[in-house]
């Protein structure tokens, strides 16, 4: 929320499951102003601020993913989006978390994105690249930033490993330590 100081013209994207209140926001220190600034969203719809266009997927767990496009560029960031499994959790459970990962993935499938922000999460296991995988197949990025590693990046490496399509290798971006810099 500093940005809004340092860029007067910054918006706030949120989805509506963070909403944060007057009080939540004077506690941490924010003027009251930074509500006009903020706007908070719902899966499958579509928004549309200054030149910014935002158009939102239900997550499989929390929050939405966000479809941004921006002077030209477009930018897919899946949030908590996931094909998550989750060992113990049972078919049932597994089974819906599958469905609804695809579900979303039929809505991008047409598009293509400059960047893209996919989970790559260690704590599933031998089930880590199900979703990230199925991304890769299913819908067009040039730049494919893991996420959700828990400071293992290691992952990135055995991905790249474990596929012989050396179109996903030169589209997925090494990350090596927390808040790196990427100029592209």
């Amino acid at each position: 929320m500093k940005l809004a100081a340092q860029y007067p013209r910054t918006r706030f994207i949120f989805s509506k499951d963070c909403k944060m209140s007057r009080n939540y926001l004077k506690k941490h220190g924010y003027e009251e102003s930074i509500m006009d600034k903020i706007t908070y969203v719902a899966p499958w719809k579509h928004y549309e601020t200054g030149n910014v266009r935002v158009d939102t997927l239900n997550s499989t767990d929390a929050g939405v993913a966000f479809c941004v496009e921006a002077q030209g560029i477009c930018i897919y960031h899946a949030g908590d989006l996931h094909w998550w499994y989750w060992e113990g959790a049972g078919d049932l459970v597994n089974g819906r978390m599958e469905r609804g990962y695809r579900r979303e993935m039929r809505k991008i499938a047409d598009l293509h994105f400059h960047l893209a922000f996919i989970p790559l999460d260690p704590r599933q296991g031998a089930d880590t690249f199900k979703g990230f995988d199925y991304f890769m197949k299913h819908v067009d990025a040039d730049h494919v930033f893991p996420m959700h590693m828990w400071q293992d990046y290691s992952m990135i490496r055995t991905y790249k490993s474990r596929t012989d399509n050396d179109s996903f290798v030169k589209r997925i971006v090494d990350i090596t330590k927390e808040n790196e810099v990427f100029e592209l």
